[in-house]
């Protein structure tokens, strides 16, 4: 499927397209998110799980770092502003924000 129609169905709320953009970023993304605790050998070890979310019909998604107990808690929500189909910017907002997004401040563990 062409980026731009991708871009258009992932803008208009579907998660599957925005997946579809995404994934191919996923090592990327998680690298942005283990530098957010400050160093690799903090983050080594750590699981962050992203929840695809939209934030004013752009894509969003929920951080979530795993607890040894299994239960991931949110560190933060992100907002990607694109170019095409590349991620020129991430705004990073506090977790608190999330139920404005439809999203929870934690996940049960699986």
């Amino acid at each position: 499927m062409p980026t731009a129609e991708l871009l258009a169905r992932a803008r208009a709320g579907d998660d599957e397209a925005f997946r579809d953009l995404t994934e191919p970023h996923r090592r990327e993304l998680q690298v942005h998110c283990y530098r957010m605790l400050g160093s690799f050998q903090f983050a080594a070890g750590r699981r962050f799980d992203l929840v695809p979310a939209r934030a004013n019909g752009q894509p969003a998604f929920g951080a979530y770092l795993r607890a040894p107990d299994g239960v991931r808690h949110a560190t933060a929500f992100w907002v990607l502003t694109l170019a095409g189909d590349q991620i020129c910017a991430m705004t990073r907002f506090e977790a608190s924000v999330l139920p404005w997004f439809g999203l929870p401040r934690s996940l049960p563990s699986r």
